[in-house]
């Protein structure tokens, strides 16, 4: 079993080559041709896929979320972070590996976005 990252604010995102996918009536539709399956996003989620066209950080995304809705980062991170989490569990998205990713080394790369270890027990 491969071992999936622990995602946070500089983990650089990406889709992968598979599933299809298309937008329909504002809803992204999916199928992954590879496992049968067949994904729909809506609304954040939608926005989120379109976003990762190309390699971005969470950070980066959450940015741009906070912009467009009413929502505090702490809040963004913790809640994009789960949702990629489940895209790439279904091999939806996946991490991009850097031997320079400050989140091996437990750093933040946006100083705006509060530390993931914190946000999960509740400080700040």
């Amino acid at each position: 079993m491969r071992r999936i990252p622990r995602i946070a604010a500089a983990s650089v995102i990406v889709r992968n080559d598979e599933p299809v996918a298309v937008e329909v009536d504002g809803s992204v539709v999916m199928m992954s041709l590879a496992k049968s399956m067949y994904y729909g996003l809506e609304g954040v989620g939608g926005r989120i896929w379109q976003m990762v066209d190309r390699p971005r950080s969470v950070a980066e995304i959450c940015v741009e979320l906070a912009a467009e809705y009413d929502v505090e980062p702490e809040v963004c991170l913790r809640e994009v972070c789960e949702f990629i989490d489940q895209l790439v569990h279904a091999d939806l998205l996946r991490i991009m590996e850097s031997s320079h990713d400050p989140v091996e080394r437990g750093e933040s790369s946006d100083p705006g976005f509060p530390d993931e270890s914190k946000v999960a027990a509740g400080e700040r």
